[in-house]
């Protein structure tokens, strides 16, 4: 076990895989998404998965790149850094973000997203 399921989990986004997208899903999965949406099992997680990408919302992952990525083999968790692009309902966006996996028996048991704003600043930066 890796960190090529959080690469494997992009992938399916990306090539809008449905079949995929669920094969990597625990029956019971929970998905925590950055702000705010959660989906639990199978039937919800591919109902987002499909609303997200059929119309009206037509979303479609343009970019989604793996950073930094841990592996916690006591924990069987995977931690990592991501950039993300898309478009959906007609808008480009993006933003930076990381994600927690936690695993059971190879699958995602548990999914938990957290967004990064892209313009970052120092405020206390001394000249």
């Amino acid at each position: 076990m890796s960190t090529t399921i959080a690469q494997t989990y992009m992938q399916a986004w990306l090539a809008r895989d449905e079949a995929l997208f669920l094969s990597l899903l625990a029956p019971d999965v929970l998905v925590v998404e950055s702000y705010g949406p959660v989906y639990r099992g199978h039937a919800e997680c591919m109902a987002w998965f499909k609303a997200w990408h059929e119309a009206p919302n037509l979303g479609r992952v343009t970019r989604w790149d793996l950073g930094r990525s841990y592996f916690d083999a006591e924990r069987s968790a995977v931690f990592c850094e991501w950039d993300f692009e898309c478009e959906y309902e007609g808008k480009t966006g993006g933003f930076l973000g990381s994600s927690l996996y936690l695993l059971r028996d190879g699958l995602i048991a548990e999914l938990h997203e957290y967004k990064t704003e892209r313009e970052q600043y120092r405020p206390y930066q001394l000249p």
